[in-house]
């Protein structure tokens, strides 16, 4: 991580954010957030579901 944020920094000296800690913190983030997109897509299916039961409608184009 700390080669990858002097490579960053080097090749984007006006660019700002690219510390270890930072890109660690991204990497973490990241990692989280990919494991939970089926979990989402599968509580999004089915809130759909149980509210087109009940007459109301969400929008058929946005998947979480």
């Amino acid at each position: 991580m700390k080669g990858l944020s002097l490579d960053l920094r080097a090749e984007l000296p006006q660019a700002e954010g690219f510390s270890w800690s930072n890109l660690y913190q991204i990497r973490k983030w990241y990692l989280f957030y990919s494991s939970q997109i089926e979990f989402l897509y599968q509580a999004g299916t089915k809130l759909r579901k149980a509210v087109s039961y009940t007459h109301l409608t969400l929008p058929t184009n946005s998947r979480v």
